[in-house]
């Protein structure tokens, strides 16, 4: 495996269940969404890294239907795994997982 992949999984990871514990703070909801949240990036990543450039040569078409997989992708993933979460909350949930990881992600290649 591609160990460049790797680091961004694990700076995903990371990243993303942060955010997801500001949630778990103040919503009070169980830790295992922050599992949920962690399943969710190990399953979209690959996509977005291996699928996604191969479907558009578009970098803006690229980063804007892969991340907009990510967001509904994990939103689903939360909405099913997590019961006590609509689908609504799981939406506002999985865009911000997702801005944050983003903009550490463009951070980090400055």
């Amino acid at each position: 495996m591609n160990l460049i992949f790797v680091e961004a999984l694990i700076i995903t990871i990371i990243t993303e269940v942060s955010v997801g514990e500001v949630f778990v703070y103040f919503k009070d909801y169980k830790n295992y969404l922050l599992l949920i949240i962690a399943a969710g990036s190990v399953l979209t990543l690959p996509f977005v890294w291996f699928v996604f450039p191969i479907l558009f040569e578009s970098t803006f078409l690229y980063l804007f239907f892969s991340e907009l997989f990510a967001v509904g992708a994990e939103a689903l993933l939360i909405t099913y795994l997590y019961k006590e979460i609509h689908f609504d909350t799981a939406i506002l949930l999985s865009l911000s997982i997702n801005v944050a990881s983003f903009l550490i992600g463009v951070l980090i290649q400055l």
